[in-house]
């Protein structure tokens, strides 16, 4: 083996295991393991996809694809992977070393033993082509985060890099009736803004997390953070300034970690708050915006329009590439103080007044049925929509109503350390 094909990024194998040693990342148990044959010295051998060595977190290292991203499935043959070339793709036991690439949205044939560069047969277009190892830096090179509101230790590179999950810069809409892809029981954010509606459907953010949007002058960011379930909207003007907003590849207690692109600034999407750079301190507006099915959500909004999968890049957004992850009752990346109350994936909507927090499990609420509340001296009726996982409350004392998110209550308490929650009624 080329000592330089297994290391080219020595210094994150090195993050990786001090990272495994303190118990940040998942132990073997938590996730799908290939079946393999272990050798003493880390490395292991799958049948069918070859060595590899196994770091325990999400990424492994390929003896032939480097750095790749693993998501087995729950059976032990197939996996969708994810590198910085590729882009995801799948394949098992009975297909490698034929891939199927969804960024591509055809079947590759990979020439074995090829590395540097690798070489497939692309069936769309009938050809053998080339592929070079991306060499893009990992987030924590490309970051300044010496001066971090946040611990240091606890910033994660979620694997894809800066950008890697591109955000939607140009946003493309299209009528109900357009919207084919759209299915009953699809979740979507919905915003409303000088008098127009606009759906941004999770299937799609699941792939791009950020969507710098504007109605007129009216300039906002849609983001959702898949690991935590929180869809959550703002302003984009920023003290007298327009920003726009990227995917840092860095996570902290599994909430992505945004920047701006004028000053590369970290943001974190849960706290609005910039936690590095020269915005640091700075907090964003939250805006209102609602959870609803796409069932709900065009029987309300007829007129409304709805983020077009044309969004410039090649995605399979028929696909959830989170669907394990949505299943398992464990955070993706390790979370190491999560208070008892409630199990730590159990979704919770969430409410901030006046800077004190409280969560509403979702189980504790009737769906549809009104529920009255009282919370840091203000008079609330709640109103469950089970199916969108997400809660209506009004302030009953003004009549208006308050903003709020749904998350899994790892992550909430995570935000609020003294967050109050809903015993039920």
């Amino acid at each position: 083996m080329n000592p330089k094909l297994l290391f080219p990024h020595f210094n994150h194998l090195i993050l990786v295991f001090v990272l495994a040693i303190a118990g940040v990342f998942p132990s073997a148990e938590t996730r799908a393991q290939f079946e393999n044959t272990a050798f003493e010295n880390g490395w292991k051998e799958s049948p069918w996809l070859g060595f590899f060595f196994d770091t325990f977190d999400p990424w492994l290292f390929h003896n032939e694809h480097g750095w790749v991203f693993s998501q087995a499935t729950n059976n032990d043959s197939s996996a969708n992977l994810f590198d910085r070339t590729l882009g995801w793709y799948w394949t098992n036991g009975d297909t490698y070393p034929t891939i199927y690439s969804f960024d591509r949205s055809t079947w590759m044939f990979y020439a074995l033993g090829t590395t540097e560069p690798r070489k497939f047969f692309d069936y769309a277009i009938g050809e053998w082509i080339s592929l070079e190892f991306e060499q893009s830096q990992f987030s924590y090179d490309v970051f300044n985060l010496t001066n971090s509101l946040l611990p240091r230790e606890e910033i994660l590179d979620g694997g894809p890099g800066k950008d890697g999950i591109p955000a939607i810069d140009q946003p493309e809409f299209v009528s109900i009736a357009e919207a084919v892809f759209m299915e009953e029981g699809d979740i979507l954010l919905s915003v409303t803004s000088g008098g127009e509606t606009r759906a941004y459907p999770f299937r799609i953010l699941n792939w791009h997390e950020v969507v710098n949007d504007q109605v007129g002058e009216d300039y906002f960011s849609v983001t959702y953070c898949p690991l935590c379930g929180t869809g959550i909207v703002f302003d984009r003007m920023v003290n007298g300034e327009l920003l726009d907003f990227g995917v840092s590849g860095l996570l902290w207690t599994n909430n992505l970690l945004m920047y701006d692109r004028k000053t590369n600034s970290l943001w974190s999407q849960f706290s609005l708050q910039a936690v590095t750079g020269s915005q640091i301190g700075t907090r964003l507006t939250w805006r209102l915006s609602e959870q609803l099915t796409w069932e709900t959500w065009r029987q309300k909004f007829p007129d409304g329009k709805v983020l077009s999968t044309a969004t410039g890049f090649l995605r399979d957004y028929s696909r959830n590439p989170y669907n394990e992850h949505d299943s398992s009752p464990f955070p993706f990346f390790r979370v190491d103080e999560i208070r008892p109350d409630l199990p730590a994936k159990a979704w919770v909507w969430g409410i901030d007044v006046d800077g004190v927090g409280k969560a509403y499990p979702l189980e504790r609420l009737i769906d549809g049925e009104p529920v009255l509340d009282t919370f840091n001296g203000v008079n609330l009726q709640l109103t469950l929509d089970e199916a969108a996982k997400s809660v209506a409350v009004i302030n009953l004392d003004t009549g208006e109503e308050i903003v709020g998110v749904g998350a899994f209550w790892f992550s909430w308490q995570a935000f609020y350390e003294d967050t109050e929650v809903f015993t039920g009624l």
